[in-house]
């Protein structure tokens, strides 16, 4: 259907939508209901998309095996919101791998697409690669040889520490992980590295290379698994590292390193990682998130 033209001003709700789909690249529709506007009934949300889908400024797209329709910018909604005040050294706004990228965002903003607390900063991958260092926060690494998938920084009574988060759906070279842990673990501002991985070859590949390398911060490393995510969301337990049999909620909520933190994260249900994995388009095809998933066979990479 051809898109209509439209000279209507843009509501702060489709500047949100449009700046959200910016941050994270791509989103289901109950991922922006839950993260924009959770004050809404899901029919005038959705209405709301539909509009900017019209007029041009957001697109639908989905991976080959996947049954979840996500929402992306097209070249109108970037150029909307890339005025020239974003000063961005690379004009991006598309995923790159629409599985990758779907897993980053929900693994990185999980709980906090409920409430994230004053304490906890993020920023996304887009933003550390589009954004010139010197306009990203002063706690991000100053150099970028590589490009983690995200960082969040937690305030703490100490002062504060910065999680980097690395999504990986299929095993990489040797070389690869060996650029990847160096960076890791040379730049004194990340304390922690949170590992995604699809199965447990992966991580076994990664630790066995942090270890046959033996980097000076082995244990700020940690790894769970897709699976674990999908069924338990920052509940997931780590796999290896210093906080084995812990949880991502664990590392998240009191780094181990800092004695009090005042930071209170919401309580991790399947029902939350369900936000991001249902299936849902349409009023007509709601049926809530109560309904189990499985995202790893939905967004095969």
């Amino acid at each position: 259907m051809k898109k209509k033209i439209s000279h209507r001003v843009l509501s702060r709700l489709d500047v949100k939508i449009i700046e959200f789909l910016w941050k994270w690249k791509l989103a289901n529709v109950m991922t922006l209901l839950y993260a924009v506007a959770p004050e809404r009934s899901f029919w005038r949300f959705y209405r709301k998309l539909r509009r900017l889908y019209y007029e041009g400024y957001i697109k639908e797209v989905s991976d080959s095996k996947s049954s979840i329709i996500m929402w992306t910018l097209t070249k109108k909604g970037f150029q909307y919101i890339n005025d020239g005040s974003m000063e961005l050294v690379q004009k991006r706004f598309q995923p790159q791998a629409l599985a990758h990228d779907y897993w980053a965002m929900a693994f990185h903003l999980g709980n906090f697409i409920l409430k994230k607390p004053k304490n906890a900063e993020l920023v996304t991958e887009q933003e550390f690669t589009a954004k010139d260092i010197a306009d990203l926060p002063k706690w991000v690494p100053k150099t970028k040889e590589h490009i983690p998938d995200g960082f969040t920084k937690i305030a703490t009574a100490l002062g504060h520490e910065v999680i980097a988060f690395e999504v990986e759906l299929s095993v990489k070279s040797d070389s690869r992980y060996e650029e990847m842990i160096r960076y890791l673990d040379q730049k004194e501002e990340i304390t922690w590295i949170l590992w995604l991985c699809a199965n447990e070859k992966i991580i076994e590949k990664i630790t066995q290379k942090i270890v046959a390398v033996r980097r000076i911060r082995p244990m700020s490393h940690h790894f769970v698994l897709t699976k674990d995510v999908q069924k338990n969301g920052w509940s997931a337990i780590f796999l290896w590292g210093q906080m084995v049999g812990k949880t991502v909620q664990d590392l998240i909520q009191s780094p181990p390193t800092s004695p009090v933190s005042h930071l209170v994260v919401t309580s991790t249900s399947p029902d939350t990682m369900n936000i991001y994995f249902s299936s849902t388009q349409s009023p007509k095809k709601f049926k809530g998130l109560g309904a189990s998933v499985d995202p790893l066979k939905l967004l095969t990479p």
